[in-house]
């Protein structure tokens, strides 16, 4: 060989290296592999935090009774019957999973109970009847947030307008208590929420001194099982 084609000979050679060697590897992609695969962006968790105004509506049930002290007869029970309906307003905050608030309802729809006349205890035409109207109530709430889905339970003050006849004659007050319960909570959309609660409510006791020797009285208390919807704000 040439002295003088011994250089090109060689440089020929090693230019050619490259491209034998990746042909011995195998196949090269024409696509350059991502260097990184990009997840999808992730929905943040729903925030609870927020005032709300709403309605609800529900059924009242238990049994309600009149009794007079001096005697210790007292009527025979009778079943809470009415559907309560009304407003409420709120605001609640969320510190990571927990969630607590306050709330303000209004609750109208008259509830009537009338038990009947026992052995022991003689209502006036054989029925005794007891009313409740006109409810108000404040009340905290404490619960367990899971992301749409929120989990409580609430207690505060209850009034309501209490009436009832007994013996001889009709008698009313508006009664101040308590009321608790629990419920679950679930936002269909951002603005947008539905809960199913059970309250129990004890507006303490009702009386009609003119009416008894030695006063009658009633226990005013029952529970509601209700359903409401909320706009969130």
């Amino acid at each position: 060989m040439s002295h003088r084609l011994a250089p090109i000979f060689v440089s020929a050679l090693f230019a050619g290296f490259p491209l034998s060697a990746a042909l011995a590897s195998g196949p090269v992609s024409v696509y350059e592999t991502p260097q990184e695969i990009v997840s999808p962006p992730v929905a943040p968790a729903y925030d609870w935090t927020g005032g709300y105004i709403g309605l609800h509506v529900g059924e009242s049930f238990g049994e309600n009774f009149w009794a007079e002290r001096s005697v210790g007869g007292a009527s025979t029970p009778g079943d809470w019957d009415g559907t309560p309906f009304g407003l409420s307003a709120g605001y609640d905050i969320q510190s990571g999973g927990l969630v607590y608030g306050a709330a303000i309802d209004y609750t109208g729809g008259e509830l009537v109970a009338g038990s009947v006349s026992s052995g022991s205890f003689g209502c006036a035409g054989g029925t005794c009847e007891t009313r409740v109207d006109n409810q108000l109530a404040i009340r905290g709430r404490v619960g367990v947030a899971m992301d749409r889905t929120l989990f409580y339970a609430t207690a505060g003050l209850a009034s309501g307008e209490a009436g009832g006849q007994a013996v001889v004659t009709n008698g009313s007050d508006r009664l101040t208590g308590w009321t608790a319960g629990i419920g679950v909570e679930h936002a269909l959309s951002d603005n947008l929420s539905v809960n199913l609660e059970y309250l129990y409510t004890d507006l303490g006791r009702l009386e009609l001194p003119s009416s008894c020797g030695a006063n009658c009285y009633a226990d005013v208390d029952y529970g509601t099982l209700r359903v409401g919807a909320q706009f969130r704000f």
